[in-house]
């Protein structure tokens, strides 16, 4: 079964992040290799894949043989190709044993592959960028409430060439999410602040135990009222997310406007 073709702009996608490289990766539904035997490598996104599959309800009867070929280290550059690689698994695994699962369903589950079997504390961000986004057109993703927008570039449907041009430079760093606590602590921190700046707005008496608290639930009101109580890295955090949601704004704004 050719599943590369049915999904040819996903595995394109990861195929440029890595082509100098072939890696092989069989899955047998009746022999899953453990844990230990895919820690870091590829072959973990894999395995998660038919987990969070079967964790979701979905039999799986069908296994298969993926070949995954791209450019030779630029894999774990910060370009998503471990969201690109779970997507296209979990969408070539669902298209060998005839299932219909939603781009929305899709990424959380991609999402659970790496939170739960990989130990990564992310969002949604790489997953939707992966199966929402379409060409001449900006993703525009509210995280909170796993909403999208899909805004066409000025340009499009015009006679002459567009405007601008997108150059993607490889610094030559990379970095495997999986592998590195400094993600984990910096997802931990944003919590941290969270929590310092939602507590004051609390009814008498409740707490936030027991729940995520996330910096999305936190208004810049209640950010510049109570960021001297937040330690210096935890604000700096809180710092760098508020700005950051003010440049995704100015920056749509700017390709509304051509």
């Amino acid at each position: 079964m050719n599943l590369l073709n049915k999904y040819k702009y996903l595995c394109m996608y990861f195929i440029s992040l890595l082509s100098d490289v072939t890696l092989s990766i069989p899955v047998r539904m009746d022999a899953m290799p453990d844990e230990a035997a895919v820690a870091n490598t590829w072959g973990a996104y894999v395995r998660g894949a038919v987990l969070v599959l079967r964790e979701s309800g979905r039999a799986l009867t069908r296994g298969m043989v993926a070949v995954v070929k791209g450019a030779n280290g630029a894999d774990g550059g910060g370009i998503s190709s471990s969201a690109a690689l779970g997507c296209a698994v979990l969408l070539a695994l669902e298209s060998a044993n005839d299932l219909e699962v939603s781009h929305e369903e899709n990424i959380q589950l991609d999402r659970r592959i790496e939170n739960l079997h990989l130990g990564l504390n992310n969002g949604i961000l790489d997953q939707s960028a992966v199966l929402l986004s379409r060409a001449c057109h900006l993703t525009y993703i509210d995280c909170q409430d796993c909403t999208h927008q899909l805004i066409p570039a000025p340009w499009l449907n015009t006679p002459s060439d567009p405007p601008v041009r997108f150059l993607l430079a490889f610094s030559g760093l990379r970095r495997a999410l999986s592998c590195t606590p400094g993600y984990n602590l910096r997802v931990q921190e944003c919590a941290d602040a969270a929590a310092v700046l939602l507590a004051p707005a609390l009814p008498p008496g409740e707490t936030l135990a027991g729940t995520r608290p996330c910096l999305s639930q936190v208004s810049l009101a209640q950010f510049e009222e109570h960021k001297d109580k937040l330690e210096e890295n935890v604000r700096r955090r809180a710092e760098h997310y508020f700005s950051e949601c003010r440049r995704v704004h100015e920056g749509v704004e700017a390709w509304r406007a051509g």
